[in-house]
């Protein structure tokens, strides 16, 4: 079954493998759990498309490697904290100011794809709306 945008969703019987910054998400996610990330990362790995590996290196890294810097961002374009089970779209928020604030990345792209990550891995419906909101947010703020 595909999305609208012609893309399979993670949960699509068909898909071979999940969303890249779905992943990264979960390697952040993890990571800010308290899991380092040489026990985080490859599981995700594996998970991934080969394609996609190196996206998924860069975003995990560097997240973690700007983590005060993305969590201050994420702070001041959110009017409140969010509930610690959602630290899904929490990791899915870092990722994209991540891609904005330090990848080569088209603005409009990092925004696109992480609201695509977050329609097709958060159970969280409202997160997709959420997260085009701060990241474009931070668009016009920069």
């Amino acid at each position: 079954m595909s999305s609208p945008a012609g893309k399979q969703s993670r949960t699509s019987p068909g898909r071979s493998a999940p969303d890249a910054r779905w992943l990264a998400a979960q390697v952040v996610g993890a990571v800010l759990d308290g899991q380092s990330m040489s026990a985080a990362l490859p599981g995700a790995l594996t998970r991934a498309a080969p394609a996609d590996r190196a996206l998924i290196q860069q975003l995990s890294y560097g997240c973690v490697r700007w983590q005060p810097l993305l969590q201050a961002v994420f702070e001041q374009l959110v009017s409140k904290p969010l509930r610690r089970r959602d630290r899904a779209v929490h990791a899915l928020g870092l990722i994209g100011i991540e891609q904005i604030l330090h990848t080569r990345i088209p603005d409009h792209a990092a925004v696109s794809a992480t609201v695509d990550a977050a329609r097709d891995g958060a159970s969280a419906r409202w997160a997709p709306g959420f997260l085009n909101g701060i990241l474009r947010t931070l668009l016009r703020e920069r």
